[in-house]
């Protein structure tokens, strides 16, 4: 219910429906926001049980904790990495430019595809 608030009060309606649709990286669905949320959702959820999840404070460390401990496999640990890693240097080089963190909606399908997927399994019907 929290990201969804965030979506509605950050992403303007037309974002990814408009007469030119784009991506936003950081408040899109499947960007960079729904994968922080799934590594912080997973470090409260199970740090529990599996204290090394707390060991780190960044994301891409976490998600190989995640791995690691059996709550992520290989192929969706490096995919939300590789994901999470090119949406980052897309919106440095925008930023550097002056340009918002959007792109065309065209763009890191495949990214946004699992991102989604990892976000309804790990959000929607937890461990």
């Amino acid at each position: 219910e929290m990201r969804q608030k965030m979506r509605d009060h950050l992403l303007p309606a037309d974002a990814e429906a408009g007469p030119d649709p784009y991506f936003d990286l950081k408040h899109g669905s499947g960007g960079i926001v729904d994968i922080e949320f799934v590594v912080q959702f997973a470090v409260l959820a199970w740090a529990h049980d599996h204290p090394s999840l707390s060991q780190w404070t960044d994301n891409i460390r976490i998600l190989e904790s995640l791995q690691r401990v059996g709550l992520l496999e290989e192929k969706e640990c490096q995919g939300l990495i590789e994901a999470y890693k090119s949406y980052r240097a897309q919106a440095h080089r925008l930023a550097l430019q002056q340009e918002k963190g959007r792109v065309d909606a065209g763009m890191f399908v495949a990214e946004r595809a699992l991102v989604t997927s990892v976000w309804r399994r790990m959000m929607e019907n937890p461990v």
